[in-house]
This record gives C-alpha cells, structure tokens and sequence, in this order.
C-alpha cells in the first residue's frame, strides 16, 4: 500500500533509539499539556520534518474510525510523515497530509473531520 502520513501513536514509529530524544522535544514544548498540538521539529538523514502531536484523552486505548484503528500506548496521537517512521503499526495510513484533532477535557478525536467511533477505553454509559 501506498502511503505518505501515519496517524496513531509515534511511540510505535519513531526509532526506539531516538525516542529518549522524541520525549525530550515534546515536553519542552510551549503547547504541551495544553490541548493543543506540538510540532515537532524532527531530523532523519539531513532533512527537517514536523511531526503534528496531541494528547490521547483519557491516555492509552484505541480510538476507532471507519478507515481504522489507532492503538495508543504512550498517550499521545501523531500525524508522521512515512520518513519518519521507523516502521507502521498501529495507526491510520494516508496518501495526503491529514488533519487530527483532540479534546482531553470532552474525550474526543478527530481525523479528517469524522469523529471516534465508540472507543474501548471509555464507558459509554458516562459520556
């Protein structure tokens, strides 16, 4: 398959090697921890790539859609361009850049405007 962008959680594509230095990145980050994204300046061979991060409501789990699944484990959900994956698992495949969107404090995400479908992490009794 064809693809350009990885959607899910970086922790299953970033260079394990590198992911010490990922976190650092992220948590100097002026957005962090404030329901906005943190583009992260990401260098692989000579060239500079951002990659888009958002917190995971309620943390880790898996956030479904019609085009897929996204697996969290570090708590966080990424737009990564394919350059900076070290491998794909877990995530959303795209050809064109996609949009990403969550809410921590509405338990919420969104991925090219569809929202999650029921997630396996929430009660949906409470929300």
């Amino acid at each position: 398959m064809s693809w350009n962008y990885y959607v899910g959680d970086p922790c299953y594509v970033i260079d394990s090697k590198r992911w010490d230095e990922f976190c650092d990145k992220l948590f100097s980050h002026s957005n962090y921890n404030n329901n906005a994204p943190c583009d992260i300046k990401w260098e692989v061979d000579g060239v500079e790539y951002t990659i888009e991060t958002w917190d995971s409501p309620g943390g880790d789990g898996l956030w479904r859609f019609n085009k897929g699944e996204c697996g969290v484990d570090a708590g966080l959900l990424a737009i990564v361009p394919r350059e900076c994956c070290e491998e794909e698992y877990g995530g959303i495949l795209f050809n064109d850049l996609p949009t990403l969107e969550t809410d921590k404090y509405n338990h919420w995400v969104e991925i090219n405007g569809e929202r999650d479908l029921d997630s396996d992490w929430r009660d949906n009794d409470e929300y």
